[in-house]
């Protein structure tokens, strides 16, 4: 415990040693930070007391916050354009970096908008998985003004970070845990920011609690006695109505149990000094007069299955522990301890602080800004579906994932159609909001075929059309 307090006092007096009290800025446009961790499932937002007391009890929580795709390069892509996987390009883990830069969707992002717009923008974190290419191992983005990225070699010791131009490697030592170095860049970043006239964009992008979830030192005798969720579809009894994919797996057994345990506290221990990292952020913002005046997002790229559906482990699938993010906001203007019910996606993200800063929303962007719900209002026309999609094959080192397919996501319904297989899933969540029974019965009614023409309808959306296909009544 002391070296838990003496870590979060420590950064904190470098914040109050780096920043001074500033005027506020003259143009008054906010500063904004967005934080988005890696596999964080939204229901372990209740782990994070830090979260809950600075953000979620000070901001709006959304409890229907969904990614578009549960892996990471799309939906980090779905982050940064405000677009659905088949309109971003980036569909698959492994190659998602090389197609968002060749294709040209990187020149143009919530980064550049911002920074053309006089913000001065840092990255710190994890950009995409297979940054940087071999052929130029220290590469920066367009619209990043700073610019600290985990390299190839990555880890939560151990491993490699490309800091504005420059390859360095941390060890292995207790001051190198990656989380804990993040959070000295950011505080010193808005530290930096109190001599400079301009608000900043700052995308904090931890580890943490992607596997394999190491925890800092001063964490791991934390949560010893938890054990994973355990609803009603963990090691789910009867899997014979599930598409091929789930049929073939086998009952967890009391090792697989046992690990999932195990997984389950080192995520949470891992995620707790990012409830730190967060505490540290909103001091140096406080001291410098300025959290008043800074929107604080905070989200995830995806989920992750712990056992549910007999699925060990990992993300990718469109169930509903894959799909639902965290997402939190704090804030001018925002609502402080309330919750909303008004479904949000990835793709929200970007219009949204758009339209909180500088304005001007993108005509590519398939998203549509939630800043008129951010008072707690409930809208009298918003979004009543959406597109979950996984179009291509996972690589193959990645376990436990289904083949490609197509999910229409309502408040009520989820409807799948597998590209190959032709097999199909329906789940009705008001009366099965575990999933355990899938209805999908052809020839079916109304709301089946309805969902049919939904999904076909945003599977060739872009732009304005998908806000259209998403708020429409089915036919």
């Amino acid at each position: 415990m002391k070296k838990k307090t003496g870590f979060a006092r420590l950064l904190f007096l470098a914040s109050i040693l780096l920043l001074s009290i500033s005027p506020l800025r003259a143009d008054g446009l906010p500063n904004v930070i967005l934080m988005v961790l890696d596999d964080m499932r939204q229901d372990d937002l209740e782990h994070m007391p830090k979260v809950q007391s600075l953000l979620v009890a000070q901001g709006l929580k959304f409890t229907e916050a969904y990614a578009v795709n549960a892996t990471c390069c799309p939906a980090r892509a779905a982050i940064l354009r405000g677009q659905y996987p088949h309109n971003s390009g980036v569909q698959r883990v492994g190659d998602g970096f090389h197609n968002f830069r060749v294709s040209g969707a990187e020149a143009e992002t919530l980064a550049t908008h911002l920074k053309d717009a006089g913000y001065r923008t840092g990255l710190y974190g994890k950009y995409f998985v297979d940054y940087p290419e071999a052929k130029d191992k220290t590469y920066t983005p367009p619209g990043w003004e700073e610019w600290v990225a985990m390299g190839n070699k990555k880890g939560y010791y151990d491993y490699d970070m490309v800091e504005n131009g420059v390859a360095t490697h941390y060890g292995s030592n207790p001051e190198d845990y990656v989380t804990d170095v993040m959070a000295g860049k950011v505080v010193a970043a808005i530290g930096r920011a109190a001599t400079d006239p301009r608000p900043f964009f700052l995308y904090v992008t931890p580890m943490a609690p992607h596997d394999p979830a190491t925890p800092a030192d001063r964490h791991l005798g934390l949560f010893s006695d938890l054990k994973s969720p355990r609803p009603p579809s963990f090691n789910e009894n009867s899997v014979t109505d599930k598409p091929l994919w789930v049929r073939e797996l086998a009952k967890l057994n009391s090792t697989q149990k046992t690990t999932i345990d195990n997984t389950y506290r080192d995520r949470l221990r891992s995620l707790q000094a990012v409830d730190e990292m967060v505490e540290s952020m909103v001091d140096a913002l406080a001291a410098q007069g300025r959290l008043d005046n800074t929107y604080f997002i905070f989200t995830s790229d995806q989920g992750y299955m712990l056992g549910e559906h007999r699925i060990p482990y990992g993300k990718g699938n469109s169930f509903e522990e894959a799909i639902r993010v965290p997402v939190v906001v704090r804030g001018p203007g925002v609502a402080a301890g309330v919750a909303s019910s008004s479904i949000v996606l990835h793709t929200d993200l970007m219009p949204t602080i758009l339209d909180l800063t500088v304005g001007g929303i993108p005509a590519f962007v398939d998203g549509r800004s939630f800043r008129t719900l951010l008072d707690g209002s409930v809208p009298k026309r918003w979004r009543s579906r959406f597109l979950v999609e996984h179009p291509l094959e996972p690589m193959i080192d990645i376990n436990f994932e289904p083949p490609p397919h197509h999910t229409v996501h309502t408040k009520r319904y989820t409807y799948t159609e597998y590209v190959y297989t032709g097999e199909k899933e329906f789940y009705d969540l008001s009366t099965d909001p575990y999933q355990l029974t899938n209805s999908y019965v052809y020839p079916s009614g109304t709301v089946i075929l309805g969902l049919q023409i939904d999904l076909a309808t945003l599977k060739a959306c872009s732009g304005a059309s998908c806000v259209n296909a998403e708020d429409d009544p089915s036919p």
